[in-house]
């Protein structure tokens, strides 16, 4: 969890908790299963193998809606926290002068890759629902993104060194 994910949290909570900075959530897992910190959040594919093993509990996820790897776990949303959709994703990104229709052509043939069913369960395996967009679709959610960060850096009053 990043350390404006916990500061979300925390303000949706109505509560502090510590941020806990790890160089990688697997080293916070095992601190957790470990007894070290009591929670972590981190990416469903490497929390799954706890997580079937029942050596680890999901409370939550953080998406705007139920992962279908863990449907009988309710999201953040549910459980009264507003506003905490934490959906991680990718984009593939391209320099700034490429031409549109090279743009067009790169985009269809990701969207055709990853609908291919092999592909489709390869992500599943780890945890990855597929959901891809379209160039307009990327740009409003990095908008989205940028707006939703942008007040929350704001708003701790965040200073960037150098």
């Amino acid at each position: 969890m990043s350390l404006y994910d916990t500061v979300r949290l925390a303000r949706a909570a109505k509560t502090e908790v510590r941020h806990v900075p790890y160089r990688g959530s697997q080293l916070a897992i095992q601190d957790m299963m470990g007894g070290q910190v009591p929670a972590v959040v981190a990416p469903l594919v490497e929390l799954t193998p706890h997580l079937k093993g029942d050596r680890a509990r999901l409370l939550a996820t953080t998406g705007a809606s139920r992962s279908r790897f863990f449907p009988q776990t309710p999201t953040l949303g549910e459980q009264g926290f507003a506003d905490m959709d934490l959906t991680e994703w990718h984009g593939l990104f391209a320099p700034a002068n490429t031409p549109t229709d090279t743009v067009s052509r790169l985009n269809s043939a990701v969207r055709a890759a990853v609908a291919l069913p092999d592909v489709v369960e390869a992500l599943a395996a780890q945890s990855f629902e597929v959901a891809p967009t379209s160039p307009a679709e990327l740009r409003s959610l990095l908008a989205r993104d940028t707006q939703l960060w942008g007040r929350l850096v704001t708003s701790t009053g965040f200073k960037p060194e150098g």
